[in-house]
């Protein structure tokens, strides 16, 4: 650094601080001194100081005996020992298997060791629990809204059909933009599918899980439970966050189990889905649901449930080709064209005899014709 005599201390200050010096120079005026420090902490980290030309840092620093610039504390590593392994860090902030530890000052000469209690965050994982129980909640709500939505009918009782271009072309935009709304109301309407896909979630959450210690814990057990059906026929979910708050700081493991526990048991058998179903926590139970709803393969049977009847939406042509709907829209199509060709035949055969009955009418004329000629002329001879 270049400081000229007419610098203030301040600027002089701020130039070191927000250069590339790696040190962070303050003044005390306490004692009237200042001090520089490095900002990368532990062994190795030492600040060496050096007046190129003139005696500014000797000036404000001071020397010592052998003429070095400053009274030098090289930075040192803090070590400690955690059950009987000894760590050594840069810094006094050590994380140990997810414990942050700080380290505020050295133990006695005696080297007397030191109790570290720690105490779970219960406040942030009851947030995190809630957040996903109203999630929960609403995926409830928008499958119930949609299995439970009648179909609308016409004033004639009558479900919205699709609308042909005749029709459309009679109709107001409007008019045609609410029919067609109308039309896609209701269509899964008492969906068997989608109603189990519900019964499945409700059964995850309610159900219990065997934790790694072999007891069970649920929902329940913890201060979430199901409303009665007065209160909600949907039968969302409620939370006691007393309960659960008491129930994270006994038992966070279980807790923990309960939520994010995998198993590792094969699906298979029936006795095989049970025993996984009852290993895992809810978080995989509901992957196992999802995955048996919307999994999409090219290979028909590996397909979601969902995914077997609507297809992949395009992102897999396998399954769109092989979903039911699919298929019964092919079938449609072919039948349309039995129809269609059944059709063109019958009016080429009905042209047809209607041109053999026109030829069979234009000779009886002719004929007609002929005969009154002749009875004409036999009448006036």
């Amino acid at each position: 650094f270049v400081v000229k005599a007419t610098d203030k201390i301040s600027d002089v200050m701020n130039a070191v601080n927000k250069s590339a010096a790696g040190v962070t120079m303050t003044y005390s005026s306490l004692t009237g001194k200042f001090t520089l420090t490095a900002n990368n902490t532990g062994a190795g980290n030492n600040i060496a100081l050096q007046d190129s030309n003139g005696g500014f840092l000797s000036s404000i620093f001071g020397t010592t005996g052998n003429s070095d610039i400053g009274n030098v504390t090289d930075g040192q590593n803090a070590v400690l020992t955690v059950n009987n392994v000894e760590i050594v860090r840069s810094s006094n902030t050590v994380n140990v298997d997810g414990v942050t530890l700080n380290l505020l000052q050295a133990t006695g000469s005696d080297f007397a060791p030191a109790a570290v209690t720690s105490q779970v965050d219960s406040q942030k994982i009851v947030d995190t629990i809630t957040n996903f129980v109203n999630a929960y909640n609403s995926l409830i709500d928008n499958l119930n809204s949609v299995v439970n939505t009648q179909r609308p009918k016409t004033s004639d009782k009558s479900y919205y059909m699709p609308l042909t271009d005749a029709q459309k072309a009679a109709m107001k935009d409007t008019d045609i933009t609410n029919w067609e709304t109308a039309g896609k109301t209701g269509l899964l309407n008492n969906d068997l599918t989608i109603m189990n896909i519900i019964d499945n979630l409700k059964n995850s959450m309610l159900s219990s899980v065997v934790g790694p210690d072999g007891q069970k814990i649920s929902l329940a057990s913890i201060g979430i439970k199901s409303a009665s059906y007065f209160e909600d026929p949907t039968g969302k979910l409620q939370i006691d966050t007393v309960k659960l708050t008491q129930a994270i700081q006994d038992n966070p493991d279980g807790v923990a189990a309960l939520f994010t526990q995998s198993s590792s048991i094969a699906k298979g058998t029936a006795g095989q889905q049970a025993a996984r179903f009852n290993s895992q926590g809810i978080g995989q139970r509901f992957s196992d649901i999802f995955t048996g709803a919307v999994n999409v393969s090219a290979t028909a049977s590996l397909c979601g449930s969902l995914i077997k009847i609507a297809g992949s939406g395009g992102t897999n042509y396998l399954a769109d080709y092989n979903s039911s709907l699919s298929t019964q829209a092919s079938n449609i199509d072919a039948n349309i064209a039995k129809i269609q060709l059944k059709y063109n035949n019958d009016e080429d055969k009905y042209y047809q005899k209607f041109s053999a009955l026109e030829t069979a009418l234009a000779k009886l004329n002719q004929q007609s014709s002929s005969l009154l000629s002749s009875l004409g002329g036999s009448s006036g001879s």
